[in-house]
């Protein structure tokens, strides 16, 4: 979640890696990721990415259902742009 946060909404961020990279480091210093795990990352950026427009349409019938095309249009533009960068298919 915290590179998804980092990159979501800040196209210019999709390619920044040095905050990303710091946070890795950190992180691995606790509990080392294997090259599977590190490769699965941008995949899970993507899922977290579908599962939140998930979260927020199912929940309209409580929230509200202010989801229109513009909210549609900038999160699969997010998602499409961050699938190409990252080779998701």
């Amino acid at each position: 979640v915290f590179l998804w946060g980092k990159v979501r909404g800040k196209e210019k961020e999709l390619f920044n890696n040095e905050l990303w990279n710091g946070f890795l480091r950190s992180y691995q210093q606790y509990k080392v990721l294997s090259e599977y795990d590190l490769k699965a990352i941008p995949l899970f950026v993507a899922i977290r990415e579908i599962w939140l427009m998930g979260l927020h349409t199912g929940n309209s019938h409580i929230w509200g259902a202010w989801q229109n095309d513009q909210y549609f249009d900038t999160n699969l533009q997010f998602l499409r742009k961050w699938c190409e960068a990252h080779f998701i298919h």
